[in-house]
């Protein structure tokens, strides 16, 4: 679970270097085409990209009054070229972000995971200790007896049966105290024991979100999931219901 952890750990630092090489690309695209940081285009691009962002689950920005205003007259308005290659680019960073998103869950409960099996851990080396010291003191009754039958004679015999039972009591009474600091120390631990059992429902959706393979097309079924996903438990933006931009790349 650890190597597992770390090789996640790998997967998000290589999924945002993927984000920043993009960002740097719709840079590159701005230049390319000759487009001015302050001119309509540009600031309709930004826009595109927040409503983007927004319509399919990577951010949750307010709009105001003059965005939602812009973001209708664009419902009928053409994209640039260059607008439409920045938002493909765009596109892709929100499936990237997903994926970040989905493992660093994935990371969580995979720490907590590691938590319960530590205590389990615990629990079982407590448990072999335990057994270990009743062994020794049964097998030392066992081999008194023994000797006592061969030494001392069938009349000294019950007297230190009863003893040594005594002794052996004692130690499974050891046992039930062992057992009783770790159900104590198990109890501590419910809240995490709680967050493992969301774990299988983390990994489904975490099966359901990932999409792989770097085809457009799949990152375009990616984002219609999303968004109906989104429609289905009404967490769409509130600011932009109503304005539908068609921006499936």
């Amino acid at each position: 679970m650890k190597l597992d952890k770390l090789n996640k750990l790998d997967e998000i630092t290589e999924l945002k270097n993927k984000v920043s090489d993009l960002e740097n690309e719709k840079e590159a695209y701005r230049v390319d085409y000759g487009v001015d940081k302050d001119s309509q285009e540009q600031k309709d691009l930004e826009l595109l990209e927040k409503y983007q962002n927004n319509r399919y689950g990577s951010a949750e920005d307010t709009f105001s009054k003059e965005e939602l205003e812009r973001l209708k007259e664009l419902q009928n308005t053409p994209l640039t070229e260059y607008q439409e290659k920045v938002l493909k680019l765009n596109s892709s960073q929100i499936h990237f972000k997903d994926e970040i998103g989905q493992k660093e869950l994935k990371i969580a409960c995979t720490t907590a995971s590691i938590a319960l099996a530590e205590i389990d851990r615990d629990k079982s080396q407590e448990m072999l200790k335990a057994q270990d010291s009743a062994d020794q003191i049964i097998g030392a009754v066992e081999g008194e007896v023994k000797n006592l039958l061969v030494n001392e004679g069938k009349d000294n015999i019950d007297d230190k049966v009863e003893e040594n039972k005594e002794k052996a009591d004692e130690a499974e009474k050891k046992q039930e105290e062992q057992q009783e600091k770790i159900d104590e120390k198990r109890k501590e631990r419910k809240e995490q024991e709680e967050i493992i059992e969301g774990q299988a429902e983390a990994d489904k959706l975490e099966m359901n979100a990932s999409v792989k393979g770097n085809d457009i097309d799949h990152v375009t079924e990616a984002q219609k999931q999303i968004v109906r996903i989104m429609k289905d438990n009404k967490l769409l933006n509130e600011d932009i219901k109503g304005i539908d931009i068609d921006l499936n790349f």
